[in-house]
């Protein structure tokens, strides 16, 4: 953990300023092994090769170890290999900060809201040298995202998204891919996270797209909600894992036949989701996270367009961008 994270860092619970405790292991400006404390609630939070450890001590245990585990096979290499989702992470980033985000300055902070591996994060990192970037998540991989790129500007941090412990009106651009409806309340996260962008911040969220709004996602809903009857998320983690590249094949000829070839749609047809031009395995190997993905977690939310929006609103954003399908962008105080 770099000493600079506290400039943006708060106790999870009651938002007071944090202070180093203890420092057990420290390299230059890093703390490696150490502990945190909160200046005014007093409680002590842990730093763990070199994340900080800011979990309030509510977050939902069961989002927790399914994405734990998820991502621990995922570092051990039993997904795709080349891409996440099957999108072009390096792509993805540059789209969004394209298309979603206005220039970045030396004095900014860049937030990826359950940044999962880590990927988007480092890749956010690697394009604004200049700027500040947090990948935030409540996996206990983090260590292993922070070993996997040495940049100057890359902080990782364990947390929840619906208490996120960052000060107020910090954050420049806060991205949150795929994430918000995983919780037990998408509406809170989104404004916890909301709270820390300044004014002139913008926010981008990918969330799964309410069926009244768009038929894209029909497949992966049917998947989750009939073939496995909402409960995937009881299937023992490992037996899910295990049966799912079986299930990808012998769905596959059914699937095709009731939705076509999805991944040709032109709304997924991007420069930044490559799946159909995947290798056949890698293909698969996608498919597998993808799939694993749907059914692992307890929560999914699938808000209305019209349901976000009002978020944005309330919380003091202008005018929402939406791209088809579950992509809502929009800039803090700009009416």
């Amino acid at each position: 953990m770099h000493l600079k994270l506290l400039d943006i860092l708060c106790c999870p619970l009651c938002h007071a300023a944090l202070e180093v405790s203890g420092v057990e292991r420290r390299d230059a400006e890093e703390i490696l092994e150490g502990s945190l404390r909160c200046r005014g609630c007093a409680r002590v939070f842990p730093v763990i090769a070199g994340v900080p450890d800011l979990l309030p001590g509510t977050q939902h245990s069961g989002t927790l170890r399914a994405f734990s585990f998820q991502w621990q096979l995922a570092f051990r290499g039993r997904f795709e290999r080349n891409t996440l989702y099957g999108y072009d992470v390096e792509k993805l980033v540059a789209w969004v900060f394209a298309n979603c985000f206005g220039p970045v300055s030396s004095s900014d902070w860049l937030l990826d809201a359950g940044c999962g591996r880590g990927d988007k994060t480092i890749e956010m990192a690697w394009r604004n040298p200049q700027a500040q970037v947090v990948g935030m998540d409540l996996s206990n991989t983090l260590a292993l995202s922070r070993k996997s790129a040495s940049l100057p500007n890359l902080h990782f941090i364990r947390a929840d998204v619906l208490k996120p412990p960052i000060q107020d009106k910090t954050i420049a651009r806060a991205m949150s891919w795929g994430v918000l409806h995983h919780t037990p309340d998408t509406a809170g996260a989104f404004q916890s996270i909301a709270r820390t962008l300044k004014p002139s911040g913008q926010f981008a969220v990918w969330l799964y797209p309410n069926p009244a709004d768009s038929d894209l996602f029909n497949m992966a809903y049917e998947i989750r909600d009939v073939h496995f009857m909402g409960r995937g998320h009881r299937i023992p983690r490992k037996v899910l894992s295990a049966i799912l590249p079986v299930y990808v094949l012998l769905s596959t000829p059914y699937f095709l036949l009731r939705y076509g070839n999805v991944l040709r749609d032109p709304r997924l047809a991007k420069d930044y989701l490559p799946m159909d031009k995947l290798p056949l395995m890698e293909k698969l190997r996608a498919a597998h996270f993808i799939y694993l993905d749907n059914l692992i977690p307890e929560f999914q939310d699938r808000p209305l367009r019209t349901t976000v929006e009002n978020w944005y609103a309330q919380c003091g954003f202008g005018a929402v961008e939406w791209n088809d399908p579950g992509l809502f962008w929009a800039t803090k105080g700009a009416f």
